[in-house]
């Protein structure tokens, strides 16, 4: 398994392009979004430490906390 920075997995989702994400929900269950799209940010990401990311199959939106993902498009993200 290719294992990425935490850094990369940024400017991987700042791309705009699809990825499949998963990270632990507050409660420790892991989700996983498939086909996603991080939405555009005011200010910097790394300082707020959230990303909404848009669910293209269904457009829901979700905010998911940046340190709490741990896999990006098949690639473990560590710190």
């Amino acid at each position: 398994m290719t294992q990425i920075h935490f850094t990369k997995m940024i400017d991987i989702i700042r791309k705009g392009d699809p990825v499949t994400v998963s990270f632990w929900k507050q409660n420790g269950e892991v989700v996983t979004l498939e086909d996603a799209v991080a939405l555009p940010y005011k200010g910097n990401v790394l300082h707020k430490g959230v990303q909404n990311f848009k669910i293209l199959a269904n457009g829901q939106i979700r905010k998911v906390r940046l340190r709490l993902i741990f896999m990006v498009n098949g690639m473990e993200v560590y710190l």
